[in-house]
């Protein structure tokens, strides 16, 4: 689905410049489809109060997932005050070159009641068809998107429930309500017998069947045929469960009484599209789906720093092995290991990428803040596979010294929980954290 961006011009009268409004409108429009975006535009010039409600009325209609506002000339802050009470949807100012029309002082004046008032917004400055202007307005339409996702998150909390309580909720807790107040995302409570006793519905010929599907997006097999068929019962029982409930996602409980349940499971569904979390991580899990969003889609994979080594600047980055196999590059690099009497682990030696994005999420009360940075992959040989455990294995490279990336995330406080996506989309998600409100912390 392409990004869909709301357009408009606003002016006053009594300033010198309205006149260039039609060829500014035609060069926007232009330039912003050629970059992929469906633009609703309003075209007339912004001038009275009945004109902004009708765009803005245009623009919620249309459901955009952003808001362009171009400043023509000086114009009064009713009329913006108009978008921002009835468009809710991260909004970019567009200032043009043109000195007379005091553009640039305009934004700069209502921005200013805007960050007094605690709101988040963007400005661009320069004329229709200029790269770094089309970039930007597009990047805040990708955060547009992603927070609109956001309100459509239903996140499954997976495990024991909390049925103890201070003096708060019974079997919520005041991290849930903080979170889903500061997002958006709606949690689910479930157990993991609900998925456990669903997948004991499925016969073996129905697992048999879904499982000769997916071995063929598989690598090597080490596990029981035992454990895969139970694999593939539960896999079924997973997206069962997620249908039924309106899941986004499933954030499952693990080890030390589920361990190695649900890891087949989350890497299937991971080349699906849809993350599944095993250690029941639910802002990582929010985080993921944040990433995926800014890019289009695409695999996000979850890790945590096992090793560095300063000598060759690299992060060993590892986990249990619950990773997409398509990170491997090549799927006869993968393996399905045995875990326990019917679990499975996916060994997953991740190929070498030029750019990756490197995300973590901490905090509390509301108040969160988000590691991001570029890195590189570098490829993992099969001793090294096999010496750090036959499991998902990542040589990270950051472009400072392997050290001191592990230093600046830990006096920064950040979760041991590392994120990492292909592409280098550390501009979109800086934009996403402060439009949200998230503390930025980078290299």
């Amino acid at each position: 689905m392409s990004l869909k961006v709301g357009f408009v011009m606003l002016a006053n009268p009594a300033e010198s410049g309205g006149e260039r409004a039609p060829e500014l409108l035609a060069g926007a429009v232009k330039s912003l489809e050629a970059a992929g975006v469906e633009v609703v535009a309003y075209r007339d010039l912004i001038e009275v109060p009945s004109q902004a409600i009708a765009a803005a009325e245009m623009m919620n209609e249309a459901d955009v997932d952003s808001i362009v506002v171009m400043l023509v000339t000086w114009a009064l802050d009713s009329l913006e005050y108009i978008f921002t009470s009835m468009v809710k949807v991260p909004a970019t100012y567009w200032a043009i070159p043109y000195t007379e029309t005091f553009s640039i002082g305009c934004i700069q004046h209502y921005g200013s009641v805007l960050k007094a008032l605690g709101y988040s917004y963007q400005y661009v400055y320069g004329l229709p068809g200029d790269k770094e202007v089309t970039d930007d307005i597009v990047t805040y339409a990708k955060v547009g998107r992603a927070v609109k996702e956001c309100a459509k998150m239903k996140i499954a909390l997976v495990g024991p429930r909390q049925t103890w309580r201070v003096a708060g909720p019974q079997d919520m807790s005041r991290e849930e309500w903080d979170f889903s107040k500061k997002t958006g995302v709606t949690f689910i409570h479930l157990e993991m017998e609900d998925i456990m006793d669903r997948a004991e519905e499925y016969s073996d010929e129905e697992a048999k069947e879904a499982l000769s599907r997916l071995l063929r997006r598989s690598g090597k097999v080490a596990a029981s045929e035992e454990a895969m068929i139970y694999m593939a019962k539960m896999y079924l029982a997973s997206k069962a469960v997620m249908e039924e409930n309106h899941l986004t996602n499933i954030a499952a409980e693990c080890y030390p009484n589920y361990g190695g349940l649900m890891n087949l499971t989350s890497s299937w569904m991971a080349d699906e599209g849809v993350y599944v979390d095993t250690e029941g991580d639910l802002s990582h899990t929010f985080v993921i789906n944040i990433m995926n969003s800014l890019a289009g889609g695409g695999v996000t994979a979850l890790g945590e720093a096992g090793s560095f080594d300063s000598e060759r600047n690299i992060v060993s980055m590892a986990h249990e092995g619950s990773t997409a196999m398509s990170l491997a590059g090549d799927l006869t690099r993968t393996q399905i290991n045995p875990s326990g009497e019917r679990g499975t682990f996916v060994g997953v030696p991740v190929k070498a990428m030029d750019e990756v994005t490197i995300c973590s999420m901490v905090g509390n009360g509301g108040n969160y803040k988000i590691f991001v940075a570029k890195a590189r992959t570098l490829e993992v040989t099969y001793d090294e596979w096999v010496a750090g455990g036959s499991k998902l294995i990542v040589n990270l490279q950051f472009d400072v010294p392997a050290k001191e990336a592990l230093d600046r995330m830990m006096d920064a406080g950040m979760d041991h929980h590392l994120l990492l996506k292909e592409g280098d989309y550390t501009k979109e998600m800086k934009a996403f954290c402060d439009y949200m409100g998230f503390e930025v912390v980078t290299l």
